[in-house]
């Protein structure tokens, strides 16, 4: 159903509806298993008064910390009310999430509550951020934040990068970039350093010739990350 004129199939013709701005009116008009085979988009308010936008799939179901099974919206609604647990606030969230250390430890916390890795990467394509971050779940449904794509991220991160950082440091830093945008943020996860730089030089004895010390390499890996989630 059409949220601006509430018809199925849509009404509106003679100007932009308020929900998708075209005109005529492209928003979804079937449900998930109906006419359009479109995931369903809905808005939900939660307690801070603002609005989020998920795709509603009726197949789609998650597990609750109790054991029942929830909606996508119930999910939402569950996730935003317990995330309050983990961060106080957005800066404290990006803080949290701009080093390894921290940030496993958040993903530990959160995967003892009930939100796994599974849960989560299916959350992303319910707010339809399949390829953003976790981080973009997090801020998307804690404090309403547009979501970006992680070639977004990289792309604004880079000048950042390249004024920081030498250029053997950059080279080895786009490297991780790039299996970053491909796999997700768990290739910035510390215990990954060992295999990336393995990969980029051989062994940690090259990579060491190249950066001065393994310190230097440890350092490297860790500081370039806060760049992405500035």
């Amino acid at each position: 159903m059409c949220y601006q004129c509430q018809q199925s199939p849509c009404q509106c013709i003679d100007e932009p509806c308020n929900n998708c701005g075209d005109t005529p009116c492209s928003c979804d008009t079937g449900d998930d298993d109906g006419e359009t085979g479109k995931p369903e988009k809905i808005f939900i308010t939660l307690t801070d008064g603002k609005v989020r936008q998920i795709q509603h799939m009726k197949s789609v179901l998650f597990m609750g910390a109790d054991g029942e099974m929830l909606t996508a919206k119930q999910f939402v609604e569950q996730l935003f009310g317990d995330l309050p647990r983990f961060f106080g606030n957005e800066d404290e969230l990006r803080e949290i999430w701009s080093n390894p250390s921290t940030r496993e430890k958040l993903l530990a916390d959160l995967h003892e509550a009930g939100y796994d890795d599974e849960k989560l990467d299916s959350m992303k394509d319910i707010i339809d951020a399949k390829d953003s971050d976790v981080y973009d779940l997090l801020a998307f449904v804690a404090y309403a934040r547009d979501t970006h794509t992680r070639t977004e991220r990289v792309s604004k991160a880079k000048p950042l990068i390249s004024r920081e950082f030498t250029y053997k440091q950059v080279e080895f830093i786009e490297f991780i970039l790039d299996k970053y945008i491909e796999d997700g943020v768990q290739e910035l996860a510390a215990k990954k350093m060992r295999s990336l730089v393995e990969l980029k030089y051989n062994t940690i004895s090259d990579a060491a010739a190249e950066f001065g010390s393994p310190a230097a390499i440890r350092d490297t890996f860790i500081g370039f990350q806060r760049h992405l989630y500035e």
